[in-house]
C-alpha cells in the first residue's frame, strides 16, 4: 500500500513544536539585552477557538477604564525572556505584566511607553464590559501539573469606536509557550507583542502575521476572529513532552520543493541539510537535519540511520519516527521525498 506523509517542524510557542504535516516559517526575536536563552520565534495561525470559561476568577470588573489589577500569584513559575516569575497583573487595556510591580494602566499603546516586562496581548484604549458570560478581565486554569495552561481573557470595547472585542492570552506550564487568541472584534489601533523594556521588544504586524525586533507597530487593527500568535523561546530546555492528536488535517500543498531523496530508494538517507531555524529537542539546539527513506528525521551532524528496523531507538542520532517502517520512496503525482518551502500554518499549534 502506498503511503504519503509529511513532517512539520514549527518554530512557534515557548519550545519548538512538532506537528505532523510540513516546515513552517517563523519570525525571530533575539535582543542583546535579554538573558541567555531568550531566542524567540513567532508563528501565526488561523481557525483557533477561544477557550471556554471554566470556574473563572475576576481580575478586573466591568466598566473599568485605564485600570490595573492587583498583583496575583501565577499558578506555576513562568519564564519570560530568561527570568522566572511567580506573579502577574493585568490592565483593562490589554496588557499582562510579570513581577511584583503592577503593570501600567495607561492606554498609550506605544512601545516607547513600556516600563517593565509585559505582554501586549492587545494593547489599546479599552473599557472592560460584559459580553454574555464574559465579564471584564478574568482568568482560569486548564489541565494538570506539569502541563497546566493559564488562560487570561479580556471582554472590552474600544473607547473611541465602541466596538466590542474579546481576546485571550495563554501561558503554558513547563514549555513556557505564550499564545494570543482573538475572538469577535473590530476596529482598533493596538500594539501586539511583548517587551522587557522600550528598547527590547517584539512587535507584531497583524496584516501579514510578521514580527519585528527593531520597528514597533503601534497601530494594529483587529487581527480577526480565530487568529492566534504563538511565541516560543527556543533557547529554553525541554524536560517533558506533551502529545495531542488531531483529525481532519489536510496535507500541505507542495511549494517550490527541494529534493532530499529521490524515487526508488530503499534503505537510504539524505545528505545533512541546514535547518531554516534552530530546533531544540531534548534540551539540545540543532541547526542540521537529515531524513531516511524509511520515515525518520534525524537532528545534528550525523546522518540519520537508513535501517528499516522500526524499533526504538532507531539509529544513534536524535530522531523523530514520523512513520518508521520498511519503505521504498516512489512518485505519487507530484510527490517524492522532498522538503517544501515555508508557509504559515492554518492549524492551532500543539505544544510539548
Amino acid at each position: 500500500m502506498k503511503s504519503n506523509f509529511y513532517l512539520r517542524l514549527e518554530a512557534t510557542g515557548f519550545a519548538n513544536v512538532f506537528l505532523i504535516v510540513c516546515l513552517v516559517a517563523s519570525c525571530l526575536w533575539s535582543t542583546n539585552s535579554f538573558a541567555q536563552g531568550s531566542l524567540y520565534t513567532m508563528g501565526p495561525a488561523t481557525g483557533v477557538s477561544l477557550e471556554g470559561i471554566t470556574s473563572p476568577t475576576s481580575l478586573i470588573g466591568s466598566g473599568v477604564d485605564d485600570g490595573a489589577s492587583s498583583v496575583t500569584a501565577l499558578p506555576f513559575a513562568f519564564n519570560f525572556a530568561g527570568t522566572t516569575y511567580t506573579q502577574f497583573s493585568v490592565s483593562s487595556n490589554g496588557l499582562l505584566g510579570f513581577g511584583a510591580s503592577t503593570v501600567q494602566a495607561s492606554f498609550s499603546n506605544s512601545m516607547a511607553a513600556v516600563t517593565g516586562p509585559q505582554l501586549q496581548v492587545y494593547w489599546d484604549d479599552l473599557i472592560t464590559n460584559v459580553q454574555g458570560a464574559n465579564t471584564g478581565v478574568q482568568y482560569w486554569i486548564i489541565g494538570t501539573t506539569p502541563n497546566r495552561k493559564l488562560v487570561v481573557q479580556w471582554s472590552c470595547q474600544n473607547f473611541s469606536g465602541g466596538a466590542n472585542v474579546l481576546f485571550q492570552g495563554w501561558l503554558y506550564e513547563t514549555s513556557n509557550l505564550i499564545t494570543y487568541v482573538y475572538g469577535a472584534g473590530s476596529s482598533g489601533s493596538a500594539d501586539i507583542g511583548g517587551a522587557t523594556s522600550n528598547s527590547s521588544f517584539y512587535s507584531v504586524t497583524a496584516t501579514n502575521g510578521t514580527c519585528s525586533t527593531t520597528t514597533p507597530n503601534d497601530f494594529n487593527a483587529w487581527p480577526g476572529t480565530g487568529v492566534a500568535y504563538t511565541f516560543t523561546n527556543s533557547g529554553m530546555t525541554q524536560t517533558s513532552y506533551r502529545y495531542s492528536t488531531t483529525s481532519g488535517v489536510a496535507l500541505a500543498t507542495l511549494t517550490a520543493p527541494l529534493s532530499l531523496i529521490g524515487s526508488g530508494v530503499d534503505d537510504g538517507s539524505s545528505a545533512i541539510t541546514s535547518l531554516p531555524f534552530p530546533v531544540v529537542m531534548g534540551g539540545t539546539s540543532y541547526t542540521q537535519f537529515s531524513v531516511s527513506s524509511n520515515g525518520q528525521l534525524g537532528f545534528g551532524a550525523t546522518t540519520v540511520s537508513s535501517a528499516f528496523s522500526n524499533s526504538l531507538p532507531s539509529g544513534s542520532s536524535p530522531s523523530l519516527q514520523v512513520y518508521c517502517d520498511d519503505l521504498i520512496t516512489n512518485i505519487q503525482g507530484s510527490n517524492t521525498c522532498r522538503i517544501s518551502n515555508f508557509w504559515y500554518s492554518a492549524q492551532s499549534p500543539v505544544s510539548y
